[in-house]
């Protein structure tokens, strides 16, 4: 028997298995089909549905319970993390930012990584600088004392570090990405999810990409001495995760932040830096709390190519013509494409060209197919089939930044490149060049079809 541990995302329903006797030597073993769920859809979930959820809530059940015991006020980011995290909705929002990290990293997570996340969503990196002996005694050296504002909100920040939403980004006091979060085996999942990192504007309604607005508007009455917390809370609907996820900390540090933004001698370089700061921190904690990664548009779309498959989603199957093969004049969507046969590179021919010899290709018919998590792409030009193409996140974010016959370039452009070669060089193979008419002489603007005959 062989045992695929690895197959299953543990952010996913499981599938169910059966084993049933058959007489006295006989045994029947069935078991459901693996399933990916849509993104979009995952905001109707339960935690316990899936065994990541499980195990998060057998650990924040506990810790909730302890708390109540020691009837703590709950003003740490500690206590703050337990109590936010308790609630399911808001931890369903968490476990679908982990899902996402999982797509856009191509990676799952095995049960080390998610109590490794666990823990950090808890306690932040404490378990890296000190001793579990010691928690209490580095916690009360932080508590921040009423002096000067700049003082007690730059305290405050360091402190901010351990909350679940900042922690599970790796994301500390100062704006850049720490050391840290490259390092650590979930923040190096995670940071890649950042919500800052692709904060599109909108609502966050169905059917909608764009989220951060409702977070950038609440920053509006900051300037004559608001609460961008209080705005921002007052502002969503009041059944919104975000609410839920509001502790008695976030509220002692927008305190902070309103008592240093009204310092009338605050250098203005510190009140940028504290701005932006704090912008991010309700970003990531907004963000959070309703379950959106970085590029959720993408992250969804590969979940509907998988759902859906072998058929492709309309919209990504037109980007993804555009990507494989970009139209000769760029902005036609139905053109053809030259291939250069001479070049280093298979780059398709566009816009002006210097003049070179190349191959027209033919239309292409595409098709997925699923294997576990992993999408391959199926290509056929006329009867012959091409190599496979993976269809991961890196693939579908090329593609969706590809729009009306024009191709896109993204930060993974290099990731993807050389799937692209592999593709266009197999359609050179030597015994499909026979078609004379597919041959052709390539120079400016035109491209004509090569002819060679005998002299004389």
């Amino acid at each position: 028997m062989a045992v695929f541990v690895d197959v299953c995302s543990l952010f996913e329903g499981a599938p169910k298995a059966s084993v049933d006797q058959i007489g006295e030597d006989n045994v029947n073993i069935s078991a459901q089909q693996y399933q990916i769920s849509r993104f979009r859809k995952r905001a109707d979930s339960q935690p316990n549905e899936f065994a990541a959820g499980q195990l998060f809530s057998s650990v924040l059940e506990r810790l909730a319970m302890g708390l109540a015991l020691k009837e703590s006020n709950g003003e740490g980011a500690i206590e703050s993390n337990v109590t936010s995290l308790a609630n399911p909705t808001v931890l369903n929002g968490l476990l679908s930012v982990l899902r996402g990290s999982e797509i856009v990293s191509s990676q799952k997570m095995t049960y080390r990584e998610v109590w490794g996340a666990i823990v950090r969503c808890i306690v932040g990196d404490l378990p890296d600088q000190i001793n579990a002996t010691d928690v209490e005694k580095y916690l009360d050296a932080l508590v921040p004392e009423a002096a000067d504002p700049e003082a007690e909100f730059t305290r405050y920040m360091d402190l901010a570090s351990g909350r679940y939403s900042q922690a599970l980004y790796g994301a500390t006091a100062e704006l850049a990405d720490s050391a840290d979060s490259l390092r650590n085996p979930v923040t190096r999942l995670t940071q890649m999810v950042d919500p800052v990192r692709d904060a599109l504007p909108g609502d966050n309604s169905a059917g909608t990409t764009g989220w951060a607005t409702a977070v950038s508007d609440a920053f509006a009455g900051q300037v004559e001495g608001g609460s961008p917390l209080r705005a921002l809370f007052d502002s969503v609907h009041s059944e919104d995760p975000f609410r839920l996820a509001v502790g008695p900390f976030d509220w002692k540090l927008d305190a902070t932040f309103k008592a240093v933004s009204e310092k009338p001698d605050l250098a203005p370089d510190k009140r940028f830096l504290f701005i932006a700061w704090y912008g991010g921190y309700l970003m990531r904690l907004y963000a959070t709390a309703n379950g959106v990664p970085a590029f959720r548009a993408e992250i969804d779309t590969w979940t509907a190519a998988w759902v859906l498959s072998p058929k492709i989603p309309d919209d990504l199957e037109s980007r993804l013509m555009t990507l494989l093969k970009p139209a000769r004049v760029q902005g036609a969507p139905e053109g053809y494409s030259l291939i250069p046969i001479y070049d280093s590179r298979t780059n398709p021919i566009t816009g002006s060209s210097r003049p070179q010899l190349a191959l027209r290709t033919s239309s292409i018919d595409m098709e997925t197919e699923s294997a576990g998590e992993a999408l391959f792409l199926k290509i056929k030009e006329g009867a012959k089939d091409i190599r496979p193409v993976l269809l991961d996140f890196p693939m579908v974010r090329e593609a969706m930044a590809c729009g009306e016959g024009y191709s896109g370039v993204t930060e993974l452009s290099d990731i993807t490149s050389p799937r692209l070669e592999r593709f266009r060089a197999a359609r050179l193979v030597p015994g499909d060049w026979l078609d004379a008419q597919r041959y052709r002489v390539v120079d400016g603007m035109s491209d004509e079809v090569l002819s060679v005959g005998a002299v004389g």
